[in-house]
């Protein structure tokens, strides 16, 4: 019998290493039970001592349960908003519980509900200076992903809590132990806190395959990017990595900008005014963890607006029966135009994949419009101007009819005209007309009116032989 005794003593007190397989731990170490509390205590809670284990799955993650003699409620547990944690774990890397320096500390959330057994972020900390006190005597140990849990949503009988090892630079050989703070309201004379056990628990993890420390990572961009314009589309930047692995870019606003990575150096295509943020960072790898996330944002101002002109090629020598001909009208911004007739007995545009073209329906002052929108960069543009169209001369059956004008888009020697109204051209058959009314000698001694235009302006002109004023831009407006 006390050979049975001494046997299961071992099995309770010290370290385990079972073979690894899915979920299994591979060390597991539990303290004695101990349920004694200091005289004139008021315990919340009874604390029985602590299991220890580390998963195969989790090699470098070490787990302590503090286990409750009753069950605890989820979400009353730790929700009493002293400045003082009720409880916490104390991994003690250099000494006795008692010295000022060298542990590590989990504490349980003050204002965090528990979620059962789904894992919340603990306090953990690393007291590397007792001659400061607390807290400037702590360093943060967020970076390791210190966990706490409980088993089951509303009820447990025990709390969880784990952290990464290699981060927080805990050894082979540690010791272990859970400190409650049992009545946080009574005086402070009154002995109010615990230790379980009270001998902190020894832990010989020497033996426990680790994995290798996890190497961190920086990247940083090399420099800021100031306010830019959407007339130079693109802008780039470097970035240094602390590790040289591959570099991952996004947007945090893809309407305004889109970056790519080109090795270290980030590419930016401006796509809309704003303010363009991006982002750089490095996965991890089985060596380094992720690296931080760098991010920078920067101003995109729009387009100066511009005005654009509408040119078009003028139209000669129009008659009733011509073929459907191209006006040739763009403007200067390259932009798609819609075109209207004012004067659909005359003239009419109906080709649906190109607007300038028109068809020719009969005689007199063919009279169009045509606007452009504008875009982010041009203003929007609207003209109008016209040409003449003459009658169709009559054939007789015998005659051959003179040939057509053959209508080609203007090169450089004969420029494109920009859009405005333009006179009726005059042909041999009007020539001939005006011969036959009269001789020159009769009209001098007539009065005459007629009407003399230049762009959209127009004015009158009266005697007896009236002219425009061409040397500054009149034209004879019949």
């Amino acid at each position: 019998m006390k050979k049975i005794a001494v046997l299961i003593c071992a099995l309770l007190v010290g370290p385990q290493v079972s073979p690894a397989n899915a979920e299994a731990p591979i060390f597991t170490a539990n303290s004695i039970e101990d349920r004694k509390q200091p005289a004139g205590m008021s315990y919340r809670y009874a604390m029985k001592g602590i299991s220890t284990y580390i998963l195969d799955t989790k090699p470098g993650e070490l787990v302590v349960k503090v286990n409750f003699a009753g069950a605890i409620n989820s979400t009353s547990f730790m929700q009493y908003g002293s400045s003082l944690p009720m409880m916490r774990v104390k991994i003690l890397t250099t000494g006795g519980q008692k010295d000022d320096t060298g542990f590590i500390w989990l504490d349980a959330p003050r204002d965090t509900p528990y979620q059962g057994k789904t894992p919340i972020q603990a306090v953990g900390t690393y007291y590397s200076d007792g001659k400061s006190g607390v807290p400037q005597g702590r360093q943060s140990l967020t970076k390791c992903a210190p966990k706490t849990w409980m088993d089951g949503t509303d009820s447990s009988d025990w709390v969880a809590f784990s952290i990464d090892m290699n981060c927080a630079d805990i050894p082979t050989t540690i010791s272990v132990t859970a400190f409650l703070d049992s009545d946080i309201y009574s005086p402070a004379t009154y002995a109010d806190s615990k230790y379980s056990p009270e001998a902190p628990l020894y832990l010989d993890l020497r033996q426990v395959p680790r994995p290798p420390k996890m190497k961190e990572q920086v990247v940083a961009f090399t420099s800021t990017i100031p306010q830019q314009r959407m007339e130079n589309p693109q802008v780039s930047v470097n970035i240094n990595s602390t590790s040289g692995f591959p570099l991952i870019a996004s947007s945090l606003s893809p309407t305004v900008c889109t970056p790519v990575m080109n090795s270290f150096s980030m590419q930016i295509q401006l796509n809309a005014p704003g303010t363009c943020t991006v982002e750089v960072y490095s996965n991890g790898t089985s060596t380094h963890n992720p690296s931080n996330r760098a991010r920078m944002s920067f101003y995109v101002a729009p387009y100066v607006m511009q005005n654009q002109e509408i040119y078009w090629d003028e139209p000669y020598d129009v008659m009733v029966g011509d073929e459907d001909f191209d006006l040739f009208i763009y403007t200067s911004a390259k932009l798609p135009v819609t075109v209207f007739s004012q004067s659909p007995e005359v003239c009419q545009f109906r080709d649906s994949t190109n607007p300038s073209m028109v068809t020719i329906v009969g005689p007199g002052y063919c009279q169009l419009t045509v606007n452009q929108v504008g875009n982010d960069r041009y203003y929007s543009r609207s003209a109008t101007a016209s040409f003449f169209v003459e009658k169709a001369p009559v054939v007789k059956p015998s005659s051959t009819p003179s040939p057509r004008p053959t209508r080609v888009k203007s090169t450089a020697a004969a420029a494109p005209k920009v859009f405005s109204a333009t006179k009726k051209t005059e042909t041999q058959q009007d020539i001939n007309t005006k011969k036959n009314t009269g001789s020159v000698s009769n009209k001098a001694k007539t009065q005459s009116t007629i009407t003399c235009y230049k762009a959209f302006q127009t004015k009158k002109v009266t005697g007896t032989s009236p002219k425009c004023d061409t040397k500054n831009g009149w034209k004879l407006k019949k």
